[in-house]
């Protein structure tokens, strides 16, 4: 359980971040995400290999959604995550490791590659496949576009890809078998990106990899930002720290809004 401290300290971050956002803002969705290093929140246990969903209800509702039959792996970080939750209830999630895991059905999945779990039932026949990648580069983030089903992605280190160089900082966008510039350059600070997601309403969202500042907001490793693109302001969206504590020295790793997309059907197999 949480103190009535901190829900009230919740409740004040959230209303504040939605008038930072602007006239834009819709009121923000359920959110997933992982963190780098253990931490306790109220009665949960999170490893880096766990997700936690938040559903922003106060009092709090907090679980853990990481199917069954990943819970006991020991090591890997999760470290790319992406959600949607249909209609009836199903939850899908691609889940990407920082190392080579084994699956109940006792497949192995290599490192940043992302795979698809329905509900509790997780295999390898259910791979999104990102083609000439360079050898060693590993996805450091991964989100699914709600408009498009276009896959969108960060990287672990420079990569030369179709002869374009993609930097850790940028988004990238795999659409059609073609890579391009999501989002980069002087847009963003100058950090890794190690969580992404995309709102409906068109604003970006963003973990990064250290502290840091942008366009006058300052944030920490462990705050998630919303990037408007279309007046290029920055606000808060998102604060774990303000569940625990224990939050603060870590950062989150990977990030994903639960949205339904049951009603919607992409050319790149997320339907």
């Amino acid at each position: 359980m949480f103190s009535r401290s901190v829900s009230i300290r919740l409740a004040l971050w959230l209303g504040s971040a939605l008038l930072c956002a602007g006239a834009r803002a819709q009121p923000p969705p359920g959110l997933d995400y992982s963190l780098d290093i253990p931490a306790q929140l109220g009665e949960l246990t999170l490893a880096p290999a766990d997700a936690l969903h938040d559903d922003f209800a106060l009092p709090e509702q907090l679980r853990r959604v990481v199917p069954s039959g990943l819970r006991s792996l020991q090591g890997p970080n999760l470290i790319a995550l992406a959600t949607a939750v249909n209609g009836a209830g199903s939850e899908q999630r691609w889940f990407a490791f920082d190392v080579w895991v084994q699956l109940p059905s006792g497949a192995r999945v290599r490192p940043g590659q992302p795979f698809r779990c329905l509900d509790d039932a997780c295999d390898n026949s259910d791979l999104f496949a990102l083609p000439r990648l360079p050898q060693g580069t590993v996805l450091d983030a991964f989100a699914i576009d709600p408009a498009t089903g276009d896959a969108l992605f960060s990287l672990d280190s420079d990569a030369a890809i179709d002869g374009m160089v993609f930097r850790p900082s940028d988004v990238v966008r795999y659409a059609g078998d073609t890579y391009s510039l999501a989002l980069g350059g002087a847009a963003l600070p100058a950090a890794g990106l190690d969580a992404i997601d995309l709102l409906d309403d068109g604003r970006w969202l963003l973990g990064f990899d250290t502290d840091g500042m942008v366009a006058g907001t300052a944030f920490a490793d462990d705050d998630v930002l919303a990037y408007d693109p279309a007046d290029a302001t920055w606000s808060l969206f998102y604060a774990p720290r303000a569940r625990s504590a224990a939050i603060a020295a870590a950062h989150v790793d990977a990030l994903a809004v639960a949205r339904d997309l049951s009603d919607r059907i992409f050319a790149n197999g997320f339907q």
